[in-house]
């Protein structure tokens, strides 16, 4: 009976064709559009908390926020750089995989209308001041606002 079931395998293996069908292709790109989102999300959380390195761009950090994760795990900013370098990898895979099959890519640049400049990071890295500086997650936005304290 073992040997029925690897003879199947073989024939289901030998059917398959090399290029994709509209629908692999679609949820190919779908996969990707949301590896492409992953990517952003987790540069953002580099630029906040990673390591810099010539690896990942960003990773200049927060002082005061990296300290208060470091509380929660020592490793912490390393796990930020290490997610957001795996996010681009996959994200660079499946577009890569969906190239070589000669389909579209998962392409949102056209979709990007926010870029964050310099001042409004600080102005919401000012807001959170204290919460990274008390370390204390359940204080109130509200709160952060109106206390300032230099760091």
């Amino acid at each position: 009976m073992g040997t029925g079931l690897l003879v199947d395998a073989t024939k289901a293996l030998a059917q398959s064709s090399s290029s994709l069908t509209a629908g692999d292709a679609a949820i190919l790109r779908f996969l990707a559009a949301g590896e492409a989102l992953e990517v952003d999300f987790w540069t953002q959380y580099n630029e906040l908390a990673g390591i810099p390195d010539d690896e990942v761009s960003g990773g200049s950090g927060s002082r005061a926020y990296i300290h208060c994760l470091k509380k929660i795990d020592r490793n912490f900013p390393q796990y930020i750089h290490d997610n957001t370098d795996d996010e681009i990898s996959h994200q660079n895979f499946l577009n890569a995989y969906l190239t070589s099959k000669g389909v579209p890519t998962a392409d949102l640049e056209p979709f990007r209308t926010l870029r964050v400049a310099a001042g409004f990071l600080c102005a919401v890295q000012g807001c959170w001041a204290d919460l990274r500086t008390q370390c204390d997650p359940s204080a109130p936005f509200s709160a952060a606002k109106t206390k300032s304290r230099a760091f």
